[in-house]
């Protein structure tokens, strides 16, 4: 999975859980597939990847035209740093 697979299956899965919905059989084994890649970078890896995936798809013009933008991003970045869990 490339760096922007990873990353907007997170989101998605935060986004899940952050509404409190269950996560199906399914989406528990991709996200802990995602947690383990995650896992396999180096620090600059992922600083590098999430922040190019932060400016792009967080934080375009689409995004903030949909009222997202930064309480959005800290609050993925919170759950990033957490743990994913």
């Amino acid at each position: 999975m490339d760096s922007r697979e990873l990353w907007t299956s997170l989101e998605r899965i935060f986004e899940m859980y952050s509404r409190k919905r269950g996560a199906s059989k399914e989406t528990a084994r991709l996200q802990r597939r995602c947690v383990c890649q995650v896992r396999e970078m180096s620090s600059a890896e992922r600083r590098i990847s999430l922040g190019r995936y932060v400016q792009i798809w967080m934080l375009s013009e689409e995004a903030l035209a949909q009222d997202k933008g930064w309480p959005e991003v800290l609050a993925f970045l919170g759950w990033i740093n957490g743990g994913m869990e």
